[in-house]
Protein backbone atom coordinates (compact mmCIF):
# COMPACT_ATOMS: atom_id res chain seq x y z
CA UNK A 1 0.00 0.00 0.00
CA UNK A 2 1.40 3.26 -0.98
CA UNK A 3 2.27 6.26 2.11
CA UNK A 4 1.17 9.13 0.73
CA UNK A 5 3.56 10.95 2.51
CA UNK A 6 6.20 9.08 0.02
CA UNK A 7 3.94 10.87 -3.14
CA UNK A 8 4.42 14.55 -5.03
CA UNK A 9 2.01 15.50 -7.50
CA UNK A 10 3.00 17.36 -10.87
CA UNK A 11 0.74 18.49 -14.08
CA UNK A 12 1.57 19.90 -16.81
CA UNK A 13 -0.66 22.46 -18.75
CA UNK A 14 -1.94 19.64 -21.02
CA UNK A 15 -6.11 19.12 -19.48
CA UNK A 16 -4.94 20.13 -16.34
CA UNK A 17 -8.57 19.91 -15.18
CA UNK A 18 -8.51 16.32 -15.50
CA UNK A 19 -5.71 15.82 -13.76
CA UNK A 20 -7.34 17.33 -10.97
CA UNK A 21 -10.55 15.55 -12.05
CA UNK A 22 -8.39 12.50 -11.82
CA UNK A 23 -6.36 13.34 -8.34
CA UNK A 24 -9.81 13.83 -6.36
CA UNK A 25 -11.65 10.74 -7.63
CA UNK A 26 -8.10 8.82 -6.53
CA UNK A 27 -8.43 10.68 -3.36
CA UNK A 28 -11.85 9.22 -2.53
CA UNK A 29 -10.37 5.42 -3.33
CA UNK A 30 -7.38 5.67 -1.16
CA UNK A 31 -9.15 8.16 1.85
CA UNK A 32 -6.52 10.53 1.45
CA UNK A 33 -5.83 13.97 -0.15
CA UNK A 34 -3.05 14.50 -2.44
CA UNK A 35 -1.99 17.86 -3.54
CA UNK A 36 -0.22 19.08 -6.58
CA UNK A 37 2.92 20.48 -6.15
CA UNK A 38 3.47 23.77 -7.81
CA UNK A 39 4.94 24.42 -11.22
CA UNK A 40 6.37 28.25 -11.78
CA UNK A 41 5.78 28.53 -15.17
CA UNK A 42 7.53 31.72 -17.19
CA UNK A 43 9.34 32.16 -20.42
CA UNK A 44 12.85 34.09 -20.85
CA UNK A 45 12.69 36.68 -23.04
CA UNK A 46 14.04 34.82 -26.45
CA UNK A 47 10.87 32.57 -25.99
CA UNK A 48 13.01 29.96 -23.83
CA UNK A 49 11.12 28.03 -21.16
CA UNK A 50 11.82 29.13 -17.98
CA UNK A 51 9.48 26.50 -16.18
CA UNK A 52 10.66 25.75 -12.16
CA UNK A 53 9.72 23.49 -9.43
CA UNK A 54 10.01 26.09 -6.46
CA UNK A 55 9.96 22.58 -3.80
CA UNK A 56 12.26 20.64 -5.51
CA UNK A 57 13.66 19.49 -2.01
CA UNK A 58 11.53 18.02 -1.26
CA UNK A 59 11.33 15.29 -4.33
CA UNK A 60 14.33 13.42 -3.29
CA UNK A 61 13.04 9.57 -2.70
CA UNK A 62 10.05 10.42 -3.63
CA UNK A 63 7.56 8.43 -5.92
CA UNK A 64 6.06 11.02 -8.35
CA UNK A 65 2.81 10.98 -10.32
CA UNK A 66 3.29 13.43 -13.18
CA UNK A 67 -0.05 13.83 -15.16
CA UNK A 68 0.10 15.62 -18.88
CA UNK A 69 -2.28 14.72 -21.97
CA UNK A 70 0.03 15.63 -25.21
CA UNK A 71 -1.81 16.36 -28.39
CA UNK A 72 0.93 18.71 -29.59
CA UNK A 73 4.85 18.57 -29.56
CA UNK A 74 4.69 21.37 -27.28
CA UNK A 75 3.13 19.41 -24.56
CA UNK A 76 5.20 16.23 -25.13
CA UNK A 77 8.55 18.63 -25.01
CA UNK A 78 6.94 20.11 -21.71
CA UNK A 79 6.52 16.33 -20.33
CA UNK A 80 10.30 15.36 -21.01
CA UNK A 81 11.68 18.21 -19.20
CA UNK A 82 9.25 18.03 -16.21
CA UNK A 83 10.31 13.83 -16.05
CA UNK A 84 14.02 14.82 -16.69
CA UNK A 85 14.67 17.18 -13.91
CA UNK A 86 12.41 15.52 -11.24
CA UNK A 87 13.98 12.16 -11.68
CA UNK A 88 17.43 13.16 -13.33
CA UNK A 89 17.89 16.70 -11.16
CA UNK A 90 16.13 16.51 -8.06
CA UNK A 91 16.66 12.64 -7.57
CA UNK A 92 13.33 11.43 -7.59
CA UNK A 93 12.81 6.87 -6.50
CA UNK A 94 10.32 6.58 -9.51
CA UNK A 95 8.30 8.60 -11.85
CA UNK A 96 4.39 7.04 -12.60
CA UNK A 97 3.17 8.92 -15.58
CA UNK A 98 -0.44 9.59 -16.39
CA UNK A 99 -1.04 10.31 -19.94
CA UNK A 100 -4.73 10.15 -20.69
CA UNK A 101 -3.47 11.22 -24.54
CA UNK A 102 -0.50 10.26 -25.89
CA UNK A 103 1.08 12.08 -29.14
CA UNK A 104 2.41 9.82 -31.92
CA UNK A 105 -0.70 7.04 -31.19
CA UNK A 106 -1.07 6.32 -35.06
CA UNK A 107 2.65 6.62 -36.07
CA UNK A 108 3.36 3.06 -34.81
CA UNK A 109 3.99 1.19 -38.22
CA UNK A 110 7.58 -0.36 -37.75
CA UNK A 111 7.25 -2.03 -41.03
CA UNK A 112 6.48 1.34 -42.75
CA UNK A 113 9.89 2.64 -43.82
CA UNK A 114 9.00 5.69 -45.46
CA UNK A 115 7.61 6.79 -41.97
CA UNK A 116 9.22 7.43 -38.92
CA UNK A 117 8.33 5.50 -36.05
CA UNK A 118 7.59 8.37 -33.63
CA UNK A 119 5.28 6.28 -31.48
CA UNK A 120 9.18 4.06 -30.41
CA UNK A 121 11.03 7.22 -30.79
CA UNK A 122 8.65 9.06 -28.04
CA UNK A 123 8.43 6.34 -25.45
CA UNK A 124 12.09 5.88 -25.66
CA UNK A 125 12.19 9.43 -25.13
CA UNK A 126 9.88 8.86 -21.90
CA UNK A 127 12.18 6.18 -20.58
CA UNK A 128 15.09 8.14 -21.26
CA UNK A 129 14.00 10.74 -19.21
CA UNK A 130 12.94 9.33 -16.54
CA UNK A 131 9.54 7.44 -17.06
CA UNK A 132 9.34 4.01 -14.72
CA UNK A 133 5.67 3.61 -15.24
CA UNK A 134 3.05 4.80 -17.66
CA UNK A 135 -0.81 4.87 -17.65
CA UNK A 136 -2.70 5.23 -21.05
CA UNK A 137 -5.90 5.71 -21.99
CA UNK A 138 -7.81 3.71 -25.42
CA UNK A 139 -4.97 3.48 -27.36
CA UNK A 140 -5.00 3.06 -30.91
CA UNK A 141 -3.29 -0.16 -30.77
CA UNK A 142 -1.09 -2.93 -29.23
CA UNK A 143 2.07 -1.68 -30.35
CA UNK A 144 2.46 0.94 -27.80
CA UNK A 145 2.32 -1.26 -25.27
CA UNK A 146 4.28 -3.61 -26.82
CA UNK A 147 7.33 -0.12 -27.52
CA UNK A 148 6.64 0.13 -23.66
CA UNK A 149 8.22 -3.04 -22.78
CA UNK A 150 10.21 -2.84 -25.69
CA UNK A 151 12.10 -0.10 -23.33
CA UNK A 152 11.76 -1.43 -20.00
CA UNK A 153 8.76 0.96 -19.23
CA UNK A 154 5.52 -0.61 -17.40
CA UNK A 155 2.59 0.58 -18.72
CA UNK A 156 -1.26 0.16 -18.44
CA UNK A 157 -4.30 0.75 -20.87
CA UNK A 158 -7.16 2.01 -19.18
CA UNK A 159 -10.40 0.59 -20.68
CA UNK A 160 -12.83 3.76 -21.28
CA UNK A 161 -16.04 1.55 -21.79
CA UNK A 162 -17.39 1.58 -17.90
CA UNK A 163 -17.68 5.32 -18.33
CA UNK A 164 -19.92 5.47 -21.35
CA UNK A 165 -22.33 3.27 -19.15
CA UNK A 166 -24.05 5.51 -17.48
CA UNK A 167 -25.00 7.54 -20.77
CA UNK A 168 -25.47 4.78 -22.76
CA UNK A 169 -28.01 2.47 -20.33
CA UNK A 170 -30.26 5.37 -20.53
CA UNK A 171 -30.67 5.36 -24.15
CA UNK A 172 -31.40 1.18 -23.83
CA UNK A 173 -33.99 1.87 -21.79
CA UNK A 174 -35.42 4.44 -23.95
CA UNK A 175 -35.11 2.00 -26.88
CA UNK A 176 -36.62 -1.13 -24.89
CA UNK A 177 -39.15 0.72 -23.68
CA UNK A 178 -40.09 1.72 -27.42
CA UNK A 179 -39.80 -2.01 -28.50
CA UNK A 180 -36.13 -1.93 -29.66
CA UNK A 181 -33.04 -3.50 -29.68
CA UNK A 182 -29.64 -1.41 -28.89
CA UNK A 183 -26.27 -2.81 -30.60
CA UNK A 184 -23.03 -1.72 -30.50
CA UNK A 185 -21.80 -1.33 -34.34
CA UNK A 186 -18.33 -2.42 -35.14
CA UNK A 187 -17.66 -1.41 -38.88
CA UNK A 188 -15.06 -4.10 -39.34
CA UNK A 189 -13.65 -6.92 -38.03
CA UNK A 190 -10.60 -5.22 -36.21
CA UNK A 191 -12.74 -2.89 -34.08
CA UNK A 192 -14.25 -5.95 -33.09
CA UNK A 193 -12.70 -6.43 -30.00
CA UNK A 194 -13.64 -2.53 -28.69
CA UNK A 195 -17.43 -3.04 -29.95
CA UNK A 196 -17.76 -6.81 -27.88
CA UNK A 197 -16.03 -4.59 -24.68
CA UNK A 198 -18.81 -1.99 -24.41
CA UNK A 199 -21.81 -4.69 -25.57
CA UNK A 200 -20.57 -6.80 -22.84
CA UNK A 201 -20.99 -3.91 -20.50
CA UNK A 202 -24.32 -3.09 -21.24
CA UNK A 203 -25.76 -6.49 -22.07
CA UNK A 204 -26.53 -6.05 -25.62
CA UNK A 205 -25.18 -7.41 -28.74
CA UNK A 206 -23.25 -6.46 -31.72
CA UNK A 207 -23.62 -6.05 -35.53
CA UNK A 208 -20.30 -5.95 -37.42
CA UNK A 209 -19.55 -5.35 -41.25
CA UNK A 210 -17.49 -7.75 -43.09
CA UNK A 211 -16.57 -6.70 -46.66
CA UNK A 212 -13.64 -7.06 -48.72
CA UNK A 213 -12.81 -4.76 -51.32
CA UNK A 214 -12.25 -6.88 -55.03
CA UNK A 215 -9.66 -5.50 -57.43
CA UNK A 216 -12.37 -3.95 -59.04
CA UNK A 217 -13.08 -1.78 -56.58
CA UNK A 218 -16.74 -3.46 -56.15
CA UNK A 219 -17.36 -3.79 -52.16
CA UNK A 220 -19.08 -6.47 -51.48
CA UNK A 221 -20.47 -9.27 -48.58
CA UNK A 222 -17.50 -11.80 -47.18
CA UNK A 223 -18.51 -14.94 -49.00
CA UNK A 224 -17.39 -16.26 -45.63
CA UNK A 225 -19.56 -14.04 -43.46
CA UNK A 226 -21.70 -16.38 -41.74
CA UNK A 227 -18.47 -18.57 -40.46
CA UNK A 228 -16.96 -15.53 -39.48
CA UNK A 229 -19.26 -14.49 -37.25
CA UNK A 230 -19.85 -18.26 -35.79
CA UNK A 231 -16.51 -17.47 -35.13
CA UNK A 232 -16.62 -14.29 -33.18
CA UNK A 233 -19.26 -15.57 -31.49
CA UNK A 234 -17.04 -18.45 -29.91
CA UNK A 235 -14.60 -16.27 -29.36
CA UNK A 236 -15.90 -13.52 -27.21
CA UNK A 237 -18.97 -15.45 -26.37
CA UNK A 238 -21.26 -12.42 -26.78
CA UNK A 239 -24.46 -12.12 -29.34
CA UNK A 240 -23.12 -11.21 -32.58
CA UNK A 241 -25.25 -10.57 -36.02
CA UNK A 242 -24.25 -9.27 -39.55
CA UNK A 243 -24.75 -5.49 -39.63
CA UNK A 244 -27.65 -5.38 -42.92
CA UNK A 245 -31.18 -4.91 -42.64
CA UNK A 246 -31.99 -6.73 -39.51
CA UNK A 247 -30.84 -3.76 -37.87
CA UNK A 248 -34.01 -1.95 -39.18
CA UNK A 249 -35.47 0.00 -36.91
CA UNK A 250 -33.44 -1.07 -33.98
CA UNK A 251 -30.60 1.77 -31.60
CA UNK A 252 -27.13 1.42 -32.79
CA UNK A 253 -24.19 2.81 -30.72
CA UNK A 254 -20.88 3.54 -32.67
CA UNK A 255 -17.62 3.13 -30.59
CA UNK A 256 -14.34 4.63 -31.29
CA UNK A 257 -11.05 4.92 -30.06
CA UNK A 258 -11.11 9.12 -31.43
CA UNK A 259 -12.70 11.57 -33.42
CA UNK A 260 -10.72 13.62 -35.87
CA UNK A 261 -12.45 14.94 -38.80
CA UNK A 262 -15.34 13.24 -38.17
CA UNK A 263 -15.60 12.12 -41.62
CA UNK A 264 -15.81 9.07 -41.43
CA UNK A 265 -18.13 8.45 -38.76
CA UNK A 266 -20.40 11.00 -40.77
CA UNK A 267 -20.59 8.11 -43.54
CA UNK A 268 -20.85 5.20 -41.73
CA UNK A 269 -23.50 7.46 -39.72
CA UNK A 270 -25.11 8.11 -42.45
CA UNK A 271 -25.13 4.98 -44.21
CA UNK A 272 -26.63 2.90 -40.99
CA UNK A 273 -29.59 6.13 -41.03
CA UNK A 274 -30.18 5.36 -44.94
CA UNK A 275 -29.31 1.74 -46.16
CA UNK A 276 -29.76 -0.36 -42.86
CA UNK A 277 -32.65 2.03 -42.02
CA UNK A 278 -31.76 1.88 -37.92
CA UNK A 279 -34.19 3.80 -36.06
CA UNK A 280 -31.43 6.24 -34.04
CA UNK A 281 -27.78 6.28 -34.33
CA UNK A 282 -25.60 7.47 -31.15
CA UNK A 283 -21.57 8.23 -31.82
CA UNK A 284 -19.12 7.67 -28.61
CA UNK A 285 -15.15 8.76 -28.81
CA UNK A 286 -12.96 8.68 -26.08
CA UNK A 287 -10.23 11.16 -27.74
CA UNK A 288 -11.72 14.21 -29.00
CA UNK A 289 -9.02 15.21 -31.56
CA UNK A 290 -11.68 17.82 -33.20
CA UNK A 291 -9.21 18.59 -36.39
CA UNK A 292 -10.14 21.51 -38.26
CA UNK A 293 -13.93 21.26 -39.95
CA UNK A 294 -15.04 18.45 -37.68
CA UNK A 295 -18.49 20.47 -36.98
CA UNK A 296 -19.15 20.91 -40.74
CA UNK A 297 -19.03 16.96 -41.22
CA UNK A 298 -19.79 15.73 -37.74
CA UNK A 299 -22.16 18.19 -36.15
CA UNK A 300 -24.18 19.74 -39.39
CA UNK A 301 -26.75 17.42 -40.78
CA UNK A 302 -25.34 14.88 -38.57
CA UNK A 303 -26.83 11.43 -38.31
CA UNK A 304 -26.26 11.19 -34.70
CA UNK A 305 -29.14 11.51 -32.42
CA UNK A 306 -26.45 12.07 -29.91
CA UNK A 307 -22.92 12.08 -29.03
CA UNK A 308 -20.41 11.32 -26.26
CA UNK A 309 -17.02 12.31 -26.38
CA UNK A 310 -14.47 12.03 -23.41
CA UNK A 311 -12.38 14.49 -21.88
CA UNK A 312 -8.91 13.12 -22.38
CA UNK A 313 -8.11 16.50 -24.47
CA UNK A 314 -9.29 19.87 -23.50
CA UNK A 315 -12.14 20.75 -25.67
CA UNK A 316 -12.59 24.81 -25.10
CA UNK A 317 -15.55 27.02 -25.70
CA UNK A 318 -14.49 27.55 -29.80
CA UNK A 319 -15.40 23.95 -29.98
CA UNK A 320 -18.51 23.78 -28.46
CA UNK A 321 -21.34 22.11 -29.77
CA UNK A 322 -24.73 23.40 -28.39
CA UNK A 323 -25.49 20.39 -26.72
CA UNK A 324 -24.86 18.09 -29.20
CA UNK A 325 -22.00 16.67 -27.75
CA UNK A 326 -21.76 15.32 -23.87
CA UNK A 327 -18.99 15.41 -22.22
CA UNK A 328 -17.70 11.96 -20.89
CA UNK A 329 -15.33 12.13 -18.31
CA UNK A 330 -12.10 9.76 -17.78
CA UNK A 331 -10.91 10.74 -14.24
CA UNK A 332 -13.25 8.04 -12.82
CA UNK A 333 -11.68 4.80 -14.51
CA UNK A 334 -7.83 6.46 -14.92
CA UNK A 335 -8.57 6.97 -10.85
CA UNK A 336 -8.89 3.40 -10.53
CA UNK A 337 -5.75 1.91 -12.48
CA UNK A 338 -3.68 5.01 -10.44
CA UNK A 339 -4.65 3.29 -7.27
CA UNK A 340 -4.35 -0.48 -8.41
CA UNK A 341 -0.78 0.97 -9.87
CA UNK A 342 0.43 2.78 -6.63
CA UNK A 343 -0.73 -0.09 -4.46
CA UNK A 344 1.34 -2.58 -5.67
Amino acid sequence: MFVPANVMVFSGTGNHDLARDILAKFGELGSCRLQFSHLNMDTFPDGESDLRIPDWKDIRGKTVILFQSMPTSELADQFLALAWVIKHQYGASEIVAVVPFMLYRRQDHPENMDEIHRNLWLIQNMKANGVDKLILCDIHSGVTLANCEKVGIQAWNVDPTPAYRQHLQMRQDVAMRGGRKLFVYSPDRGSVGRAVTLAKELGVGVAVTLKKRLHSGEVMIDDEAKKIIEELRATHNVEIILADQTLAGQSVVMREDELSTGGTAHKTGRMLMNDLRVHEVFFCATHAVCAPGWKRKLIDRSPFAHIYLGDTIERPYAKATGGMVTPVSMAGVIAVTLFEVLSR
